[in-house]
Formats: structure tokens, sequence, C-alpha cells
């Protein structure tokens, strides 16, 4: 369907529902399909604290790629706090220099994470493609 056949289409049914009836229709359903609660993920995020802390104290491990192609997976922080503000703190540090893509997240001290990097880049070269890297 084209842009403006789009456009056309709501307007129609914008006028049928009534405009007032239609903008309340709208917003409830983009709210009821929108993912990023922020409080809600603060909440989410103490609760796995208070579950995987020992001591008031858990391991952040990472997942991530660099702009080399160079993949790689292991523990970040053996002793971090168990606070989601000290969390998201040292998220937006690591966000601000991360030159690819990544995530961390909170593990129990118990928990043993196995580290591996794989350099993505020579594996595509020796395979025939070095133009497409798969991950």
């Amino acid at each position: 369907m084209a842009d403006q056949d789009y456009v056309n289409a709501v307007n129609l049914v914008a006028r049928k529902m009534g405009r007032a009836k239609f903008t309340k229709w709208w917003r409830d359903n983009l709210r009821s399909r929108q993912q990023d609660d922020r409080l809600q993920q603060r909440a989410d995020l103490a609760a796995r604290f208070a579950r995987l802390a020992i001591n008031g104290r858990v391991q952040l491990a990472t997942r991530g790629r660099d702009c080399d192609g160079v993949q790689y997976c292991g523990v970040y922080c053996r002793d971090f706090p168990a606070s989601v503000i000290a969390f998201e703190l040292e998220y937006e540090r690591e966000n601000n220099s991360a030159d690819g893509p990544f995530s961390i997240w909170p593990e129990s001290p118990a928990t043993v994470i196995e580290s591996s990097r794989r350099d993505l880049t020579l594996e595509a070269f020796e395979d025939g493609h070095p133009h497409i890297l798969y991950s």
C-alpha cells in the first residue's frame, strides 16, 4: 500500500469513527503495543538483582561484536554491586565507547561463564566470502 493510500484509509476510518474517538482508539492501540516501559524494565532488573545477588553483589556477563568483526562472550565484571542505578551507569559508560552491538546482563557470582572469541572476518575470508560475516 502506498503511503498516500494509507493516509487516505486512516482519514476515512477517522471520519467514520469521529476524530476524538479515533484518536483515543489509536493511542490505546499504540500503548498496548509499546514494549519499552522504563519503570517496568527497572522493576524487572531490580527483581533479577534480588534473585541473583550474593552478599549484595553480582557479576556482569557480556556478549557482542566489535567493528573488526570479532565476536566475544564472557565475564564483563566479576564483582559488581546489585544496584539498578549502578548497572544503568555502567551500561551507559560502555554504550558510549562501544564500537559494535553488545549486551550486558547480571548473573549470579556462583555461575561459571565461559569466555570465547571468534574472528568472524578471518573465518569469512577463509570460507571464501570475505564480504559477508555470518554470526
